[in-house]
Protein backbone atom coordinates (compact mmCIF):
# COMPACT_ATOMS: atom_id res chain seq x y z
CA UNK A 1 0.00 0.00 0.00
CA UNK A 2 3.01 2.64 0.63
CA UNK A 3 4.71 1.52 -2.50
CA UNK A 4 1.36 2.47 -4.43
CA UNK A 5 0.93 5.32 -2.88
CA UNK A 6 4.62 6.47 -3.37
CA UNK A 7 4.11 5.33 -7.21
CA UNK A 8 0.83 7.69 -6.94
CA UNK A 9 2.51 10.72 -6.01
CA UNK A 10 5.93 10.04 -8.67
CA UNK A 11 3.60 9.55 -11.61
CA UNK A 12 2.11 13.41 -10.77
CA UNK A 13 5.65 14.74 -10.18
CA UNK A 14 6.28 17.32 -13.35
CA UNK A 15 9.80 16.51 -13.61
CA UNK A 16 9.72 12.33 -13.79
CA UNK A 17 8.81 10.69 -17.17
CA UNK A 18 5.65 7.63 -16.32
CA UNK A 19 8.09 5.20 -18.14
CA UNK A 20 10.56 5.71 -15.29
CA UNK A 21 8.52 5.80 -12.32
CA UNK A 22 6.57 2.59 -13.34
CA UNK A 23 10.27 0.95 -13.79
CA UNK A 24 11.72 2.26 -10.34
CA UNK A 25 8.57 0.98 -8.68
CA UNK A 26 8.84 -2.42 -10.13
CA UNK A 27 12.53 -2.59 -8.81
CA UNK A 28 11.27 -1.53 -5.59
CA UNK A 29 8.77 -4.01 -5.90
CA UNK A 30 11.20 -7.22 -6.58
CA UNK A 31 14.12 -5.67 -3.69
CA UNK A 32 11.65 -5.65 -1.33
CA UNK A 33 9.91 -9.42 -2.57
CA UNK A 34 13.49 -10.71 -2.79
CA UNK A 35 14.19 -9.13 0.71
CA UNK A 36 10.96 -11.48 1.91
CA UNK A 37 12.09 -14.60 0.30
CA UNK A 38 15.35 -14.22 1.42
CA UNK A 39 13.94 -14.18 5.36
CA UNK A 40 12.56 -17.53 4.03
CA UNK A 41 15.74 -18.62 3.30
CA UNK A 42 17.12 -17.53 6.60
CA UNK A 43 17.15 -20.88 8.24
CA UNK A 44 16.41 -24.65 7.48
CA UNK A 45 13.50 -24.20 9.80
CA UNK A 46 12.02 -21.57 8.04
CA UNK A 47 13.23 -22.53 4.87
CA UNK A 48 10.99 -26.28 5.53
CA UNK A 49 8.50 -24.72 7.59
CA UNK A 50 7.42 -22.78 4.17
CA UNK A 51 7.61 -25.19 1.78
CA UNK A 52 5.00 -27.54 4.08
CA UNK A 53 3.02 -24.57 4.02
CA UNK A 54 2.86 -24.42 0.26
CA UNK A 55 2.98 -28.43 0.03
CA UNK A 56 0.93 -29.61 3.29
CA UNK A 57 0.15 -33.10 1.49
CA UNK A 58 3.61 -33.60 0.21
CA UNK A 59 5.26 -36.51 2.58
CA UNK A 60 8.84 -35.38 1.68
CA UNK A 61 8.29 -31.89 3.63
CA UNK A 62 7.34 -33.43 6.16
CA UNK A 63 10.08 -35.23 6.40
CA UNK A 64 12.64 -32.42 6.35
CA UNK A 65 10.58 -30.26 8.36
CA UNK A 66 11.27 -32.73 11.00
CA UNK A 67 15.28 -33.07 10.64
CA UNK A 68 15.11 -29.36 10.70
CA UNK A 69 13.18 -29.41 14.07
CA UNK A 70 15.32 -32.11 15.45
CA UNK A 71 18.50 -30.38 14.21
CA UNK A 72 17.02 -27.44 16.56
CA UNK A 73 16.88 -29.57 19.43
CA UNK A 74 12.90 -29.87 19.24
CA UNK A 75 13.08 -33.93 19.62
CA UNK A 76 8.85 -33.47 20.15
CA UNK A 77 8.42 -31.48 17.33
CA UNK A 78 10.88 -33.62 14.91
CA UNK A 79 8.97 -36.68 15.88
CA UNK A 80 5.78 -35.35 15.11
CA UNK A 81 6.63 -34.09 11.58
CA UNK A 82 8.06 -37.32 10.76
CA UNK A 83 4.45 -39.09 11.85
CA UNK A 84 2.80 -36.63 9.64
CA UNK A 85 5.09 -38.01 7.09
CA UNK A 86 4.21 -41.44 7.65
CA UNK A 87 0.45 -40.63 7.75
CA UNK A 88 0.72 -39.26 3.87
CA UNK A 89 3.17 -42.51 2.91
CA UNK A 90 3.07 -44.93 5.88
CA UNK A 91 6.74 -46.63 4.48
CA UNK A 92 8.49 -43.37 3.36
CA UNK A 93 12.11 -44.68 4.10
CA UNK A 94 13.67 -41.65 5.54
CA UNK A 95 10.78 -40.78 8.28
CA UNK A 96 10.89 -44.09 9.31
CA UNK A 97 14.83 -43.96 9.44
CA UNK A 98 14.44 -40.33 11.45
CA UNK A 99 12.23 -41.62 13.75
CA UNK A 100 13.81 -44.08 15.11
CA UNK A 101 16.83 -42.06 15.62
CA UNK A 102 14.75 -39.93 17.28
CA UNK A 103 13.07 -42.13 19.29
CA UNK A 104 16.40 -43.69 20.22
CA UNK A 105 17.33 -39.68 21.37
CA UNK A 106 14.94 -39.27 23.24
CA UNK A 107 15.25 -43.42 25.19
CA UNK A 108 12.14 -44.76 23.97
CA UNK A 109 13.53 -47.73 23.58
CA UNK A 110 10.77 -50.14 22.68
CA UNK A 111 9.45 -47.32 20.24
CA UNK A 112 12.27 -46.94 18.66
CA UNK A 113 12.34 -51.21 17.92
CA UNK A 114 9.09 -51.42 16.38
CA UNK A 115 9.87 -48.51 14.09
CA UNK A 116 13.05 -50.23 12.97
CA UNK A 117 11.62 -53.51 12.34
CA UNK A 118 8.99 -51.72 10.43
CA UNK A 119 11.95 -50.35 8.40
CA UNK A 120 13.09 -53.18 8.30
CA UNK A 121 10.69 -55.59 6.90
CA UNK A 122 9.45 -52.45 4.02
CA UNK A 123 13.53 -51.83 3.43
CA UNK A 124 15.18 -54.84 3.22
CA UNK A 125 18.45 -52.68 2.27
CA UNK A 126 18.42 -51.19 5.78
CA UNK A 127 19.81 -54.71 7.16
CA UNK A 128 23.02 -53.37 5.38
CA UNK A 129 23.46 -49.81 7.15
CA UNK A 130 25.60 -50.05 10.16
CA UNK A 131 24.09 -46.72 11.68
CA UNK A 132 20.40 -48.50 11.45
CA UNK A 133 21.74 -51.58 12.63
CA UNK A 134 23.56 -49.57 15.62
CA UNK A 135 20.53 -48.09 17.00
CA UNK A 136 18.57 -51.04 16.78
CA UNK A 137 21.49 -52.98 19.15
CA UNK A 138 21.28 -49.31 21.39
CA UNK A 139 17.33 -50.35 21.42
CA UNK A 140 17.52 -53.87 22.39
CA UNK A 141 19.92 -53.16 24.87
CA UNK A 142 17.88 -50.52 26.38
CA UNK A 143 14.39 -52.60 26.28
CA UNK A 144 16.80 -54.86 28.50
CA UNK A 145 17.64 -57.49 25.63
CA UNK A 146 21.11 -57.55 26.06
CA UNK A 147 21.72 -60.72 24.65
CA UNK A 148 20.09 -59.71 21.54
CA UNK A 149 21.49 -56.76 21.44
CA UNK A 150 25.03 -57.84 21.89
CA UNK A 151 24.48 -59.73 19.10
CA UNK A 152 24.54 -57.09 16.43
CA UNK A 153 26.80 -54.97 17.99
CA UNK A 154 29.32 -57.45 17.87
CA UNK A 155 27.99 -57.40 14.15
CA UNK A 156 28.76 -54.24 13.35
CA UNK A 157 32.29 -54.53 15.19
CA UNK A 158 32.93 -57.22 12.89
CA UNK A 159 32.84 -54.90 9.81
CA UNK A 160 33.98 -52.09 11.77
CA UNK A 161 36.14 -52.46 14.62
CA UNK A 162 36.99 -48.66 15.55
CA UNK A 163 33.24 -48.09 16.05
CA UNK A 164 33.79 -46.67 19.70
CA UNK A 165 30.18 -46.53 20.25
CA UNK A 166 29.10 -50.14 19.39
CA UNK A 167 31.82 -50.99 21.76
CA UNK A 168 30.47 -48.70 24.27
CA UNK A 169 27.26 -50.53 24.20
CA UNK A 170 28.57 -54.12 23.37
CA UNK A 171 30.75 -53.17 26.53
CA UNK A 172 27.19 -51.81 28.98
CA UNK A 173 25.54 -55.10 26.97
CA UNK A 174 28.15 -57.46 28.69
CA UNK A 175 27.72 -55.70 31.89
CA UNK A 176 24.17 -56.04 32.44
CA UNK A 177 23.90 -59.93 31.08
CA UNK A 178 26.42 -60.45 34.53
CA UNK A 179 24.19 -58.93 36.91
Amino acid sequence: AALLRVVERLSVAPRLPPGRVRVGAAVCARAAATWLRNEVWRTNLSLWEDTVAGSPRRAGVWNNLGCARVEKGDLEGGEADFRRCLELEPFYFGALNNLAKTLLMQQRWKECHETLLTLFEKHPAALKNRQILYWAGVALVGMGRHQEGARILERILEDEPGHFLATKFLGLACLYQNQ
